[in-house]
């Protein structure tokens, strides 16, 4: 009988998803001569090397979280916005000509849906940031959102107010934190309440500020291309607030600040905002009630990342993470001002 793979160890799973990848390749018409791990996080990454030198990402799906509809509407998105012009993954199809493939393999407990695509080349980063990269990114971000995508999306509608901190949110609820003490656990319900209720006050005020976003571009999913700054891992793409792209590359930003500036940050961090801003507001209209909508989605983005470590029970290398940001996010909580919670 097949064990699960939630009570394998790390090591373990890889290895038993990679024999899963392996399956899947034979699927696509490339002709492999390597296949090197990347990662194993929210799904599980694998660089295909070709034999006439190309590169391509593999990426296998955990197992329950986004439906094939659902991951077909991600690669809709991707194919558009790579058809006009942004440095994005290329979807292959496989030789059955499909965009997604439902693989098995008897290592893993039932089928697992698996993708392809091109490899983007450029370059990451690196280890600190400036306000020219913020600025690059709310470009980016704005270009997105101003690429008239008019497809009506129906199985990803994620980042709403009820998707971010509903009573059924995307990433898992957060009002049963494990390791959290009664007293702690009750605050953070009741910021997740006071933020819930600032959200959808905006998604009823400004409906057409939604739309599909890419949701998750930090610094590890931002490269720079020949041809300008690209995006990759569009996994949590969605449907959602337009600024809430805005608040994750700015808290990725605040990251890489060096230990040897923290006694700057509170000025870091106003540079930071203001850069991201003045990029996107170059592209797209941004207005105060905007801005006022970003801090509130800040802290809803730190809120929603307890509910996916939460939830992360069959990936123990991301489980262990949870009490450290439980702490971080009621120091956060601690330090709002009290017409913020």
């Amino acid at each position: 009988m097949t064990q699960s793979l939630k009570d394998l160890s790390y090591l373990s799973q890889v290895r038993r998803l990679r024999l899963l990848a392996l399956e899947a390749l034979k699927r696509y018409p490339i002709r492999a001569r390597r296949m090197e791990f990347i990662n194993h996080g929210e799904n599980t990454t694998f660089c295909v090397h070709s034999e006439d030198g190309r590169k391509y990402l593999l990426r296998v799906h955990r197992e329950g979280y986004h439906t094939a509809l659902a991951i077909e509407e991600e690669l809709q998105w991707l194919t558009h916005l790579s058809q006009h012009g942004f440095s994005v993954p290329k979807v292959i199809a496989s030789r059955q000509g499909n965009v997604l493939e439902s693989v098995v393999h008897p290592g893993v407990l039932g089928p697992r849906n698996c993708c392809m695509f091109e490899w983007v080349h450029g370059r990451f980063i690196g280890k600190s940031v400036s306000v020219k990269h913020l600025q690059a990114v709310g470009r980016l971000l704005a270009g997105f959102q101003n690429s008239l995508y008019t497809v009506p999306v129906r199985h990803r509608i994620y980042w709403d107010a009820s998707g971010m901190l509903g009573d059924d949110p995307k990433f898992g609820s957060i009002d049963a934190l494990d390791g959290a003490s009664p007293t702690e656990q009750d605050l953070i319900t009741s910021t997740r309440h006071s933020l819930l209720q600032k959200l959808a006050a905006y998604q009823t005020r400004f409906p057409a500020r939604m739309g599909m976003i890419h949701a998750d571009l930090h610094f590890g999913n931002m490269v720079n291309t020949a041809s300008g700054p690209g995006a990759i891992d569009f996994d949590d793409c969605g449907f959602g607030f337009y600024i809430y792209d805005l608040a994750i590359p700015y808290l990725s930003s605040l990251k890489l600040i060096p230990k040897s500036r923290q006694d700057q940050l509170p000025e870091i961090q106003a540079q930071f905002k203001e850069a991201l801003f003045l990029g996107y507001r170059s592209i797209k209209p941004m207005d105060s009630h905007d801005e006022e909508l970003f801090d509130v989605l800040v802290m809803s983005r730190k809120l929603l990342m307890l509910g996916w470590l939460n939830s992360r029970s069959d990936n123990p290398d991301i489980k262990r993470h949870l009490k450290g940001a439980i702490t971080r996010v009621l120091a956060d909580i601690q330090n709002l001002a009290p017409d913020e919670d």
